[in-house]
């Protein structure tokens, strides 16, 4: 479980009893996701990295990414360059200990390699805003909801997505 101020919290027992871990941040964190017992992978924060090109220094965005391989005692943060940066990720979801997703405004990107590298592919940009959360019950089947009541669907593992619900509302708590 992940939250503001860079909150980390662990159960072993089904959420009875949470215990608070070493947190690599105090940004906001919007995503986790547990690998294996060892390895996770925390998402949230933007980041810039100035780059020196053409006589002068460019700022470009990144997403952070914090992960660990010995159960949250220690992290290490890794970025990824593109317009992911802007917002940073906003969800991560693995459907195998090595495939997953993590999704950013608009896009949505694919690692084979448990999250060390992220593929996003710009020309499947989604036509909304903020993505909020990814489920994906099968390998290739998947869905996306967000703001302003998105819900999109795919068969294929988002090389094509089918637009199921542009308005839902009521869905607040009472």
């Amino acid at each position: 479980c992940v939250g503001d101020s860079g909150c980390v919290l662990q159960t072993s027992n089904g959420g009875t009893t949470w215990t608070r871990k070493h947190s690599p941040t105090t940004q906001r964190l919007l995503g986790v996701a547990v690998l294996t017992a060892d390895v996770a992978i925390l998402v949230g924060g933007a980041c810039s990295r100035r780059v020196y090109e053409y006589g002068g220094y460019n700022d470009y965005p990144c997403s952070i990414i914090h992960r660990t391989s010995d159960a949250g005692n220690t992290w290490t943060m890794d970025t990824v360059d593109g317009p992911t940066a802007y917002v940073g990720f906003t969800a991560i979801r693995f459907d195998t200990p090595d495939c997953g997703w993590a999704a950013s405004n608009h896009l949505i990107y694919r690692t084979t390699d448990q999250g060390k590298t992220w593929r996003g592919n710009s020309n499947n940009r989604l036509p909304y805003g903020w993505i909020d959360d990814i489920c994906f019950p099968t390998r290739w089947s998947g869905f996306i909801v967000g703001e302003g009541g998105m819900l999109v669907h795919t068969t294929d593992s988002f090389a094509t997505w089918t637009d199921r619900c542009q308005t839902v509302t009521g869905l607040g708590s009472s």
